[in-house]
């Protein structure tokens, strides 16, 4: 099973991934990229009648004031949102501690361990899953799956914008950073982005 903006937390379901005998893959992302991607995302959605209201809220406020709130959680007289950090840390908790509980085989895949080193994660899904990958199968996943694959979907590139990792240092200002590290500067370390509060 691959939970990736799945949010499905239910006891019932845990169970269910339980006495099916599922292994849990769990794919994470720089929760500081993670904002940024969610904020040129919203920022350039076409209206599809469920992202006004984001849109809009985007539009109204400089960049670095929307990181802020977008670290924060925020409440508007038409949305409201909880912190994109806050929320990402709870989703990965409530798997992990789920998996554990349960005794189901559980794999956090980071986002930039696929970019840094595809073939060496590829590896160790490999061996999570109990598969027999030849060199052959590994480099058609490589290149299958590679950000600018000419084989991508319409849907997909939709949802594309540049796929780096560390990106949120172009973006990121003082004051993004020091409200980012009081309110979720934890949470990063926790999560084993960073050492420390030095970044």
């Amino acid at each position: 099973f691959l939970a990736g903006h799945n949010s499905i937390t239910s006891d019932s379901f845990f169970a269910a991934l339980a006495d099916g005998g599922y292994r849990v893959i769990l794919t994470i992302r720089d929760p500081r990229d993670q904002i940024i991607s969610h904020y040129f995302y919203y920022l350039n959605k076409f209206n599809d009648g469920n992202s006004v209201d984001n849109q809009d809220f985007l539009q109204k406020f400089n960049m670095s004031d929307a990181i802020n709130m977008l670290t924060t959680g925020f409440i508007l007289p038409t949305i409201a949102r909880t912190s994109l950090p806050v929320r990402m840390f709870n989703f990965v908790n409530n798997y992990y501690s789920n998996c554990q509980r349960l005794e189901i085989p559980f794999f956090l895949c980071k986002y930039e361990q696929l970019l840094n080193d595809k073939s060496k994660t590829l590896r160790a899904l490999n061996d999570f899953l109990g598969l027999s990958l030849d060199e052959q199968q590994y480099n058609y996943i490589i290149n299958e799956t590679s950000f600018n694959s000419k084989s991508d979907s319409d849907s997909h590139k939709s949802v594309k914008r540049k796929g780096k990792s560390g990106e949120w240092k172009n973006y990121f200002s003082d004051s993004n950073k020091a409200i980012f590290k009081a309110h979720s500067g934890e949470l990063l370390i926790k999560l084993g982005y960073e050492n420390d509060y030095s970044w």
